[in-house]
């Protein structure tokens, strides 16, 4: 999941409090143990957290974490390696916005060995809702992939090379949403993904709900929040379906006016 926002966290402390109960939520399947802050410029480098947090000081420790007005980013993670570093949260808070900084969220999942990708999947597709709706989110995409340099070049919008070669089908999009980062949500949009959030303005923009009901014809369409949220097969283990492959060319071709132009 990849989200921009504005600073409605920083300014709520409900929203502060709902976040960190998600933090904890079981539907993540695993349970964060690090806590990575990045601090206000100039200002104290507090809260700290050096090292393994208790399961059962996790849950205060995020909103001690996402309440400080000394905290700008906060990384929930599993492990320092990525190849044991099974999910992750990250979220900007909104504490240091300027118009030129962009507010996002991420998150990154990888299935449980030992469970139905299904049941799990639509899962962690709601937590990834009610987290949209707490943090005020006016766009973003759930992206489903197999390959690890995709699925991070999909959330943190940079991207790897390997002996030489990028690792990412479509480069070119990542660079325009990175370049363009504080447009995406205003002005301009991601490329749909298996799952997009998309404000009114947006959805006006391009037809309107029955427009994109008739045209991409997606399996799954509800409110979350302020935004409409399409997701294109029921199942994520449809995502790269034939059906779901149509779906999403539909679908790029309707956002298009509306979608960051390529780099």
């Amino acid at each position: 999941m990849q989200c921009v926002e504005d600073d409605a966290l920083a300014r709520d402390a409900a929203r502060q409090s709902r976040l960190a109960d998600l933090v904890v939520d079981p539907r993540w399947r695993y349970t964060f143990k690090l806590i990575t802050p990045t601090y206000v410029p100039l200002g104290p480098s507090e809260p700290r957290f050096v090292g393994v947090v208790p399961a059962a000081r996790m849950r205060d420790a995020a909103w001690q974490t996402l309440s400080s007005d000394n905290v700008t980013t906060a990384m929930f993670s599993i492990s320092k390696k990525d190849s044991l570093d099974h999910a992750h949260f990250d979220v900007r808070t909104g504490r240091d916005a300027t118009p030129s900084v962009s507010i996002r969220a991420n998150a990154r999942w990888r299935v449980p060995e030992g469970t139905d990708v299904d049941t799990a999947g639509a899962a962690w597709v709601e937590l990834q809702h009610e987290i949209v709706e707490t943090l005020g989110a006016k766009h973003g995409v759930i992206v489903t992939a197999t390959n690890e340099y995709v699925l991070n070049a999909e959330v943190w919008l940079s991207l790897t090379s390997v002996d030489g070669k990028v690792m990412h089908p479509r480069p070119n999009e990542i660079s325009s949403y990175a370049v363009r980062s504080r447009m995406l949500g205003n002005e301009y949009v991601r490329h749909p993904r298996w799952g997009t959030y998309l404000k009114a303005a947006h959805v006006a923009a391009v037809g309107g709900r029955d427009k994109i009901l008739d045209i991409v014809k997606p399996a799954v369409v509800r409110d979350v929040g302020d935004l409409l949220y399409i997701q294109l097969t029921e199942r994520v283990s449809e995502a790269t379906s034939d059906v779901a492959k149509a779906r999403y060319r539909a679908f790029a071709e309707l956002l298009a006016p509306i979608t960051v132009p390529p780099e």
